[in-house]
């Protein structure tokens, strides 16, 4: 039980770092390889728990990186500058 909290703390502490960088917040920058903790620990949680909110947890951290990984490593590599932020304004 107790290492499933600390599972559970761990990826809540993961996800807010995460969303701290994707706002830009300065709060944290992180590595490339925080990113890759961050799936290991949502992979670690899915299906080891017997509680619904494991897998609801795990679940939203997985699918950021698998479809924004190259973001997530953007942010990484520019110091917490968003890749939107880089692209060249287009007329609407």
């Amino acid at each position: 039980m107790k290492k499933l909290l600390l599972s559970l703390s761990a990826l809540s502490i993961a996800a807010a770092s995460s969303l701290a960088m994707a706002q830009g917040t300065g709060v944290s920058v992180g590595t490339k390889a925080d990113v890759d903790m961050l799936v290991d620990v949502a992979n670690k949680i899915e299906g080891h728990t017997i509680c619904a909110f494991g897998d609801a947890a795990a679940w939203p951290v997985q699918s950021f990186i698998k479809h924004f990984r190259h973001e997530f490593e953007y942010m990484v590599e520019h110091k917490g500058r968003s890749i939107v932020d880089d692209l060249p304004s287009v007329a609407a």
